[in-house]
């Protein structure tokens, strides 16, 4: 059995990959998934990222963060500068 600090990784990359994986086809195709579909996805994703080093999985949410923090920066900004303009 794997620890802890293997596991929650991977259970917060699988569960998140299922959720944005899911909002999209829901968004794009008008399709929902049920629970079912989605507790499917989230094992296959969790398979997936079980072969995923923790030191590339560390690098990977870190890149993750930068990258929410770059977007939000710059939809802020946007944001800004639209209520500036008028």
């Amino acid at each position: 059995m794997e620890n802890i600090t293997t596991l929650a990784p991977v259970a917060l990359l699988s569960f998140g990959a299922t959720w944005i994986v899911s909002f999209l086809i829901s968004k794009y195709t008008k399709v929902v998934f049920d629970t079912q579909a989605k507790v499917a996805l989230n094992v296959v994703f969790a398979f997936i990222f079980l072969f995923i080093p923790v030191e590339f999985q560390n690098e990977l949410a870190n890149k993750v963060r930068d990258a929410v923090a770059v977007a939000v920066g710059t939809i802020s900004i946007y944001q800004g500068a639209k209520q500036i303009r008028g």
